[in-house]
């Protein structure tokens, strides 16, 4: 292997250990946000304003608040992506 090769594995192991940490906190704050209730959770992601709004395809504050507002219980598959995308965003 030549210096160059060593060069990017070097980079490489950089990066990896980097986005290593980075999941390994996403995963800390999914946790913790999965152990609040559903009143919980939509009062944390609505007291976060749309900072959280960091996906074009799912923003995460306006449907919370909109959950929220109109006094409804989010589902199951709300709830999860509610939570992923909030932690992908407070840890960003």
């Amino acid at each position: 292997m030549g210096e160059g090769a060593e060069y990017l594995s070097e980079q490489d192991d950089a990066y990896y250990a980097e986005h290593d940490i980075r999941n390994e906190e996403i995963n800390g704050t999914k946790h913790r946000l999965s152990e609040m209730s559903d009143t919980e959770l939509l009062d944390f992601i609505c007291s976060k304003g749309k900072s959280l709004n960091t996906l074009e395809t799912f923003k995460t504050y306006t449907v919370a608040k909109r959950i929220k507002d109109n006094g409804w219980k989010p589902t199951r598959k709300q709830r999860e992506s509610l939570i992923n995308t909030a932690a992908i965003a407070l840890n960003s």
